[in-house]
């Protein structure tokens, strides 16, 4: 009896563990692919998100809204940009899990979206930066 009690025992752990990680698995499918991640420190980064359950998850063809000053108008925007100009030239960031507050999809057709196409389409000199008005871009919530 106890050699057939084992084996069960055994197995039942094992599936009850593989349903645990199945189960706690996020759906990251969106029709655009891209999420939004709201970082502890106020920065906004999208990209394509992988390896969630990782401690590290993983952001590809990323995108960052960075503040500044619309010299006509003195208005304060948040300036979509592309990133891969720098002088190192990231293909990709790799991010601390414990650093991200929430993540949210972003939609086909929304604001960000065509931002992000546009700056796809032309780059993004600084002369004419993709502009998201300051007091309309997304904020993180206040843990």
């Amino acid at each position: 009896m106890r050699k057939v009690l084992l084996p069960v025992a055994l197995l039942v752990a094992i599936v009850a563990m593989l349903f645990t990680v199945w189960s706690q698995r996020a759906d990251l499918t969106t029709p655009t692919g891209y999420h939004a991640v709201f970082l502890d420190n106020n920065l906004v980064m999208i990209g394509k998100i992988s390896r969630l359950n990782s401690r590290f998850p993983l952001l590809e063809d990323v995108f960052y809204l960075r503040p500044g000053v619309n010299q006509e108008t003195k208005r304060t925007v948040n300036v979509v940009v592309k990133r891969g100009g720098e002088w190192h030239g990231p293909d990709r960031t790799v991010l601390n899990r414990e650093h991200i507050l929430f993540i949210e999809p972003v939609a086909t057709g929304s604001r960000l979206d065509k931002l992000m196409q546009d700056v796809r389409t032309r780059g993004n000199p600084p002369e004419a930066p993709a502009e998201v008005p300051a007091e309309k871009a997304p904020e993180p919530a206040k843990p």
